[in-house]
């Protein structure tokens, strides 16, 4: 198989590293061809103190169907943050930010834009993802206990972010997603 990683030219507006390009999960394929999609994170002085990603445009089928994942520069920091979320129902063109300390997604209905914690539910799909993901995801709550700030925090903001979003099933759904933004907030060590 063939790996292709997305890496549109990262957009910086203080500490929010955006890649602009969508993504698109074909009816055919589990995996979307830009995958994983990278921002570039530089010259930030200090460790990480915070970290929310908002992911802009998205469009699906259905919301239970997308599995999402962020890691970190050093991919042991990663966390399945939306994970079999928001029931049957089908999404369209929500903007979703994900920040510890929110409301979980729901469990059975379809989310609407908003701000949200990262939220993985035990059912109805097994997480897994697709190689060069990390083979050993840290699974947000209330599955599992990660968070953003137990992966992040006091790691270094420097380098490659990399966002994994698919389809546990390959079920026939559909979607993309037009944009993310990973905000980060340093501190001085």
């Amino acid at each position: 198989s063939t790996t292709l990683q997305v890496d549109n030219q990262t957009t910086v507006n203080g500490t929010s590293f955006c890649n602009p390009g969508p993504i698109t999960i074909t009816s055919s394929s589990k995996v979307p061809q830009q995958y994983p999609s990278r921002v570039q994170v530089s010259n930030l002085a200090g460790v990480v103190s915070g970290v929310t990603v908002t992911v802009d445009g998205v469009t699906y089928s259905d919301s239970q169907d997308i599995e999402m994942m962020l890691a970190g520069p050093n991919s042991s920091n990663n966390i399945v943050f939306w994970g079999n979320a928001g029931g049957d129902g089908a999404i369209s063109n929500q903007n979703y930010t994900i920040a510890d300390g929110g409301t979980l997604l729901p469990v059975s209905s379809t989310p609407s834009s908003g701000t949200y914690a990262p939220t993985v539910y035990s059912s109805p799909y097994t997480i897994s993802f697709a190689s060069p993901a990390p083979a050993s995801p840290n699974l947000a709550p209330p599955t599992g206990t990660a968070t953003f700030g137990s992966q992040f925090d006091n790691t270094s903001p420097n380098g490659y972010w990399s966002f994994y979003v698919m389809e546990p099933s390959a079920g026939g759904d559909h979607g993309r997603s037009e944009e993310r933004r990973v905000g980060k907030e340093c501190r001085s060590r």
